[in-house]
């Protein structure tokens, strides 16, 4: 912990409790090891988001089931992850991330399935347009043929 900052501290403890105390007090020491730990505890969860977002954007180039179990098991392993190395210190943290995560998951598969019943419509019609055009054709050709 910075001087200043352990001087904040001791004053801080001195003007609201009327307690003094001196630097080399185990108080102190656990501030400065808390400090510690949630600092680096959220230095993991930003390199486990960060693997995540990758996972995420490479499974949502997918499409139907496969993207969705791909999803699924990005954000169970990311959460696993996430819960084994930080639990202890940021555990409200990782849910909120968890859900937030989830939610985008979601999203993204309802685009993803918004996008394929489109190109299945568009499929379809196309479909249909070459059956008219193929009855069209034989109409078209069966009248010339009846006609020489």
């Amino acid at each position: 912990m910075a001087r200043d900052k352990l001087d904040e501290v001791i004053q801080a403890v001195a003007s609201r409790h009327g307690v003094a105390l001196g630097r080399d007090d185990p108080i102190l020491i656990l501030q400065t090891m808390n400090e510690r730990l949630m600092e680096e505890g959220r230095h993991a969860q930003e390199q486990l988001l960060e693997r995540f977002r990758s996972e995420l954007e490479a499974a949502s180039l997918k499409w139907g089931n496969e993207s969705r179990q791909l999803a699924e098991k990005s954000l169970s392993a990311a959460l696993a992850a996430s819960r084994a190395t930080i639990e202890d210190v940021l555990k409200q943290s990782a849910n909120q991330t968890g859900q937030s995560l989830r939610r985008h998951v979601e999203e993204m598969t309802r685009t993803l399935n918004a996008s394929v019943r489109v190109s299945r419509q568009i499929a379809l019609i196309n479909l249909l347009a070459s059956g008219f055009t193929a009855l069209a054709t034989g109409l078209l050709l069966w009248g010339v043929i009846r006609s020489s």
